[in-house]
């Protein structure tokens, strides 16, 4: 158990992460125009009423664990139809891909600071989530899932608190520094 991916399968996975990645922000910076320009995507106003936005941390924390789990039961449901590499370069395709179109449009509209912005938003939970499916994933596809989905549980566990309960207070003192 590590944190850094040692399977090829995790390697392989991490580079189909990386890729999707930078393709994403070329899509952004290619086609801005259409894409981010005349539109209300991760725009100031949504920023505005973010800061005033009032969540019931305890509701928020069933509402995500709710979704991880049944994500959790489709990996596991993948799996077990025999997908599980093509729905391991799918996910994690997907998954560096949106993270890359959020970075550029973030980047896009509000420059050097969309940095912290995107860190707030996506990597406290976000490190927890990739390593814990990643190692579903990795467990799936060996087929030995027995040991490592406590582990990866507790991941999307830790994950789901994060979201839930530190997100919206780092992401509210984020906004507060950008509007000052």
């Amino acid at each position: 158990m590590s944190f850094f991916p040692k399977s090829q399968n995790k390697r392989k996975w991490s580079a189909v992460f990386v890729i999707s990645f930078v393709l994403g922000i070329a899509l952004i910076c290619l086609e801005y125009e259409r894409m981010v320009w005349n539109t209300d995507f991760l725009n100031r106003s949504l920023f505005e009423k973010m800061t005033v936005l009032d969540i019931d941390s305890h509701k928020f924390f069933f509402y995500i664990l709710q979704r991880r789990t049944e994500f959790l039961f489709l990996i596991l449901l993948v799996s077990a139809a025999g997908g599980a590499v093509a729905g391991a370069v799918l996910f994690f395709g997907w998954s560096g891909f949106l993270a890359g179109i959020m970075l550029a449009v973030l980047a896009v509209r509000f420059g050097i600071r969309a940095f912290p912005l995107f860190c707030g938003c996506v990597l406290p939970q976000g490190l927890f989530l990739m390593l814990g499916y990643l190692e579903v994933w990795e467990q799936c596809v060996q087929k030995k899932a027995k040991g490592m989905l406590v582990f990866s549980a507790g991941m999307l566990l830790m994950a789901s608190a994060l979201e839930a309960y530190i997100g919206p207070g780092l992401i509210k003192l984020i906004f507060t520094m950008f509007s000052t």
